[in-house]
């Protein structure tokens, strides 16, 4: 994740949206691998690559990964609901 956030704009790679991949829904039981704090880091991680990457990331995985599963780990101030 920290080389994902460090280089998503200059790598010209595809790493950064297998970041988010990882961390879609379907693929594993969250829950039972990582820590409270390890989800909200997680959860943070996915909102700036759909909030701020630019265009350098997949956004709309990240928005939906969000919503599906990671948002329940963000405060309630930084959550948004799909289409806003």
């Amino acid at each position: 994740m920290r080389w994902s956030l460090k280089f998503h704009q200059t790598s010209g790679s595809a790493t950064s949206d297998f970041t988010i991949y990882a961390f879609q829904t379907g693929f594993r039981p969250f829950d039972s691998i990582f820590t409270d704090e390890e989800s909200q880091v997680i959860a943070r991680v996915l909102r700036f690559m759909r909030d701020q990457s630019g265009g350098n990331a997949d956004e709309s995985a990240a928005d939906q990964a969000l919503i599906s599963y990671w948002q329940k780990f963000l405060p309630e101030s930084q959550v948004r609901l799909a289409g806003d």
